[in-house]
């Protein structure tokens, strides 16, 4: 059982370490490039995208270095929730619409790997247990 939660621990820093990235990425590329970001999933209007969204990835760095270091763990799981309902929200309840089955597709199994990465997150918190020989 240690092996799968720690498996869940590794692959929610992986799933959220890849979500800040390409979050920075695009808002770099946006910037320098004087393009507008269409992310109508986001709730942000669009003069303020590239900016609300760098911000998001500056905040999913800093929760994963909090939570490697272990100085608040427990900042980790909630960005997990909040990654979680934002794509839940921006998916399914805005007027944000799915090109074809395969966007549908698309949408849900990132719903599904952040669901998994904030299960992983939450075993962040869980006690490790040290082995006494």
């Amino acid at each position: 059982m240690r092996f799968v939660n720690g498996l869940l621990k590794f692959y929610a820093y992986c799933f959220h370490l890849a979500l800040s990235t390409f979050l920075f990425g695009i808002a770099v590329l946006a910037r320098t490039g004087h393009q507008a970001l269409h992310l109508d999933m986001l709730p942000f209007n669009q003069e303020r995208m590239i900016s609300r969204v760098s911000i998001l990835s500056l905040t999913g760095f800093i929760c994963i270095f909090l939570a490697l270091v272990r100085i608040f763990e427990f900042v980790f799981p909630l960005w997990g929730l909040a990654v979680l309902v934002l794509l839940v929200w921006g998916f399914f309840f805005t007027p944000y619409s799915f090109h074809g089955l395969s966007g549908l597709e698309f949408a849900l199994l990132l719903i599904f790997g952040a669901a998994l990465a904030f299960y992983g997150s939450i075993m962040v918190l869980m006690p490790q247990r040290r082995n006494r020989w």
